[in-house]
């Protein structure tokens, strides 16, 4: 990300820079009232920092605004490269450290109570590994460090099982479109979930205008039209490189749906806890839809190299909640190939 910097002449207040330009970034007084007696007209007030998601489009914003003249107001604008010392200020809300190795999962802690959990669903989340583990005796609000530290030591001498699965391969015409897109696109310079292991976090909205990603969204929706067209989603998550960060989406009213796709080998399985906390899921989406429940902990394992981008189909409406019941549903088809069925079923006599 590459930031640039411009200053607001004294002649407008800062009320109506707020409502016409929108709220930068960071913006700030000047340490001291310029000297209104200075020769050569308005003087400067303030500046902002603005910030781009790459060098190509912060070069296009600078050729286009510095020197622009405001007409109706008598200034001009002024613009030029921040200071070495501002640039990759954006990359605080991500959370980037050593590369997961190929295969491997993050820490057992991690794991067990994902960092976003709080209050009552950490509480829940130590009372399902509670009865695993045998446990039962403890209490999870009294004895909630006593307990995590015993459940971690009865995971190690007795490791959670594995369950694995598979997802339903993605017909190549839509992948294909779809990872080229990817590729292609200029992501956010902010991601739009902080605190992930992951390069980068996007947000898409069904049925807003996705300013900027509009093929991409496109694209996201003719790959639900083959999965699951009645799916009532209302986001799509889309990540690259995202690895290890066990979370749950507590947001999450039902299912998601989720696929991986790139050039990457060897692990960048999700995994996930079943309904039974002494089990996890370990499913196979390269290149495959899955449909599972992400308000059950889950996170990606470390993969051998390439690119790796994810889409995960979410909904955050009430009006479409479902009981959490099972991480992980074996029994899902897509609807493309189920009426292709039915239609050659119907055909034969």
């Amino acid at each position: 990300e590459d930031s640039t910097s411009g200053s607001v002449p004294s002649g407008e207040d800062e009320g109506s820079v707020d409502q016409r330009y929108g709220k930068s970034p960071q913006s700030s007084q000047p340490p001291s009232k310029p000297n209104e007696n200075r020769e050569g007209g308005n003087q400067w007030k303030g500046y902002a920092f603005l910030v781009f998601r790459d060098k190509e489009e912060a070069e296009e914003a600078l050729k286009l605004f510095d020197g622009l003249d405001a007409v109706d107001y008598g200034w001009t604008m002024r613009v030029r490269w921040a200071d070495e010392q501002h640039q990759g200020q954006s990359k605080k809300g991500r959370k980037l450290a050593a590369r997961l190795l190929a295969g491997a999962d993050p820490p057992l802690g991690e794991q067990l109570c994902p960092s976003n959990l709080r209050g009552e669903e950490l509480r829940d989340a130590l009372r399902r590994h509670f009865v695993a583990t045998g446990l039962v005796d403890l209490d999870p609000q009294e004895d909630a460090w006593v307990g995590f530290e015993a459940i971690k030591a009865f995971y190690r001498k007795h490791p959670r099982q594995e369950r694995h699965a598979c997802g339903i391969q993605v017909p190549e015409n839509i992948r294909t479109a779809l990872l080229e897109e990817l590729r292609a696109t200029r992501w956010p310079p902010v991601p739009d979930r902080t605190g992930m292991q992951s390069e980068e976090y996007l947000v898409l909205h069904r049925n807003k205008s996705n300013d900027g990603f509009g093929v991409l969204m496109a694209l996201c929706e003719s790959l639900l039209q083959w999965a699951d067209p009645l799916f009532s989603f209302n986001r799509v998550a889309v990540t690259k490189d995202f690895q290890g960060s066990p979370h749950t989406d507590s947001s999450d009213t039902t299912f998601q749906y989720l696929v991986s796709l790139g050039s990457f080998s060897e692990g960048g399985q999700l995994c996930m806890e079943s309904e039974i906390a002494s089990e996890i899921m370990v499913i196979d989406t390269h290149n495959k839809m899955v449909r599972a429940d992400g308000r059950f902990a889950h996170w990606v394992r470390g993969h051998g190299g390439g690119d790796r981008f994810s889409l995960a189909y979410f909904c955050t409406n009430p009006a479409c909640s479902m009981q959490q019941t099972m991480a992980h549903y074996s029994d899902f088809r897509p609807a493309r190939e189920i009426s292709s069925c039915i239609a050659g079923a119907s055909g034969r006599v």
